[in-house]
């Protein structure tokens, strides 16, 4: 932030707060987010987009798979990620997230 925008701060917050005004309606409204917490943020925003899209199971044909190979002899497993999240909701639909195996 420069000095100027420092000085115009209110006439910024005006500027925008008519711009809100003017702009939401109903078919395009406006979201606000506290993003005191980005990551909260981020989830927040992601959560409000998934359950703003309209969802409905849709029936379909099991597919016809087959066959699979067989494992082979030297197979050495899965490889195990050295990083892994853990992912809580909590009682208000909000989720935190804990990263552990971090070098």
């Amino acid at each position: 932030m420069d000095l100027e925008s420092y000085h115009r701060w209110w006439d910024y917050t005006k500027a925008y707060d008519e711009m809100i005004r003017a702009t939401d309606s109903l078919h395009a409204p406006w979201w606000i987010v506290n993003s005191n917490d980005r990551k909260s943020a981020r989830i927040n925003c992601i959560t409000h987009l998934l359950k703003s899209i309209p969802y409905e199971r849709v029936k379909f044909d099991e597919p016809k798979l087959g066959k699979r190979q067989k494992r082979p002899d030297d197979h050495l497993g899965h490889h195990r990620p050295k990083h892994r999240a853990k992912c809580v909701l909590d009682g208000r639909g909000l989720v935190h997230g804990s990263f552990s195996g971090l070098s």
